[in-house]
């Protein structure tokens, strides 16, 4: 079958799924292991080998929500969730920023609710 000059090679859309669906999978492990008080008392910052690991699945998730934005799937939760993990100054003030939002709490609280997990406490 000939594809149209156009239309990219095929391992460039089973690599595009297959970081949409890890993706996905990713965030919503880290938002159903989140404490029920994590936005309003948030946890110690991880050192050592643990914080380098959670800093790189960190930046690949904010990766894959920055390309999630144009893509299909859910960049603000996966950008989210990688604020979440990664280690930074500023980091709980954007976090908080970004579950304010009502579309991001109502997703998170959703997703919380699937997993029969107690909702978040999102700080006013």
């Amino acid at each position: 079958m000939n594809l149209p000059s156009w239309f990219p090679e095929p391992w460039v859309l089973i690599v595009s799924a297959v970081v949409v669906v890890v993706t996905i999978v990713a965030c919503v492990i880290v938002i159903v292991r989140l404490p029920r008080d994590h936005f309003v008392n948030p946890p110690e910052e991880p050192k050592g080998a643990v914080a380098i690991v959670r800093n790189v699945l960190g930046v690949i998730l904010i990766l894959g929500g920055i390309a999630m934005l144009v893509l299909p799937g859910q960049g603000v939760l996966a950008i989210l969730a990688g604020v979440l993990l990664t280690t930074f100054k500023g980091k709980q003030k954007l976090a908080r920023r970004i579950v304010q939002r009502p579309n991001v709490e109502k997703a998170l609280q959703w997703i919380r609710e699937k997993a029969h997990r107690p909702p978040l406490e999102i700080p006013a």
